[in-house]
């Protein structure tokens, strides 16, 4: 997060090792103990498991600026796999997973979401899908109110859907309104 360790970074005690890293506060609520957590060491990666959230907090000074709040986050390595435990003294990238979604999960574009003017999400779908002759401003399109999930690399989950939605359905993105512009 930018800011310096206030205690020791990793922790050797007998044959326990801990990373320890901080989140701001608002991220900490979003860990829970025993969940996955990835360690990278050098050029490989060690498994490990969040063993404390918000251990110790810390007001202001960290590198939100002025008032906010960091949590100290343990993490205890699983397996070093043959690494050197001198490895993990320094920077270590800690990777915490908050969620994922099922692999069946619906996916589109996060910028194929917009909001209606009440603030639902919604995505705008092509009709009977592509006409190769009709210009893209052209193309029949119907608006879908969903109930966005999960969001990573530029995907967004969607959980419920107003209409029907298919895997393989062409979205619109990157057009603002479109049909039912401003429809609530």
């Amino acid at each position: 997060m930018g800011a310096g360790a206030s205690s020791a970074a990793v922790v050797l005690s007998g044959a326990d090792i801990e990373v320890t890293a901080m989140v701001g506060a608002d991220e900490a609520g979003l860990l829970v103990v025993g969940g996955p957590a990835v360690l990278a060491v050098g050029a490989g990666e060690l498994s490990g498991e969040i063993a404390e959230v918000c251990a110790e907090a810390s007001e202001g000074l960290a590198a939100g600026g002025a008032g906010s709040a960091q949590c100290e986050v343990r993490v205890a390595v699983a397996d070093l796999g043959g690494a050197d435990p001198a490895s993990l003294v320094g920077n270590v990238l800690v990777t915490m997973v908050v969620g994922t979604s099922g692999e069946d999960s619906l996916v589109v574009p996060v910028a194929a979401v917009s909001a209606d003017t009440a603030g639902n999400a919604r995505i705008e779908v092509v009709v009977g899908g592509l006409a190769h002759d009709a210009a893209a401003a052209d193309q029949e399109t119907r608006i879908v109110g969903i109930v966005p999930g999960l969001a990573a690399e530029g995907m967004v989950e969607v959980k419920e859907a107003d209409a029907e939605l298919r895997a393989g359905d062409l979205v619109v993105v990157g057009r603002g309104g479109g049909a039912g512009a401003g429809d609530g």
